[in-house]
């Protein structure tokens, strides 16, 4: 990306990326920030509308383990002594980096991505979901959506979304509801505790910053993107 040029919206950022080739967007920030409900889609369709290719795909589709059986996994983790949880409970051990790496390889070479025993928040959590994506022979934007993607080599731009904690924690007991209250606060917890710490170890690769903080800061058309803070609001 050319960060000399100044970036004031979405529009901005995409018509900044290769006239060519399939370029990777990240879009990250903590959990409940609406990255994958709002921000995503938003630029999706900003794209389309103008005839572009778009697609899709959430950090989460390479979680090692379904929903059941990683709270499975942390709780014989806890019971194996502090340091075996403390192991589980990073959640840099509970994606598969290697493959999202090698994925996003493929698509930007043109290859056509196909993956089994995918994590499906729709059925639970459960590993029972499929992707496919055929990338453009042309120009195309593939973008990754996540909390743990600001490492990841094969993004061009990377885009934070903040949204303050107490929004961000209704947005996730509504969107997890089938976990029940309790269980969405204990895993909320465990997840800011994480975030916290990775995107301080991260923020000097994020590129542009938008506030999500009530869902509603766009225009009919665009989005604005504002200067990215020294560091994280945390």
């Amino acid at each position: 990306m050319n960060q000399n040029k100044r970036i004031k919206t979405l529009g901005d950022l995409i018509r900044d990326l290769p006239e060519s080739g399939l370029s990777v967007i990240g879009i990250t920030g903590p959990a409940g920030a609406g990255k994958t409900t709002m921000i995503a889609p938003f630029i999706q369709t900003m794209i389309e509308s103008k005839g572009g290719w778009c697609s899709i795909m959430g950090l989460d589709s390479f979680f090692k383990l379904s929903s059941e059986d990683r709270s499975q996994w942390l709780k014989e983790g806890k019971e194996s002594g502090e340091r075996e949880y403390a192991f589980r409970s990073n959640q840099m051990n509970w994606w598969d980096f290697s493959n999202a790496e090698c994925s996003l390889r493929s698509l930007k070479a043109g290859k056509p991505l196909h993956l089994t025993n995918v994590y499906n928040r729709a059925d639970k959590g459960r590993l029972t979901g499929t992707i496919r994506i055929a990338p453009p022979l042309g120009k195309g934007i593939f973008i990754l959506d996540g909390v743990a993607i600001a490492h990841l080599q094969e993004i061009d731009a990377l885009l934070y979304v903040h949204a303050h904690d107490d929004i961000r924690f209704q947005r996730l007991v509504i969107r997890d509801a089938h976990r029940g209250y309790d269980a969405a606060q204990e895993r909320f917890k465990l997840t800011q505790e994480f975030e916290r710490q990775y995107f301080r170890d991260y923020w000097e690769r994020i590129h542009y910053y938008v506030d999500n903080g009530n869902g509603m800061m766009h225009t009919d058309d665009d989005l604005p993107v504002i200067t990215k803070p020294e560091q994280p609001f945390f």
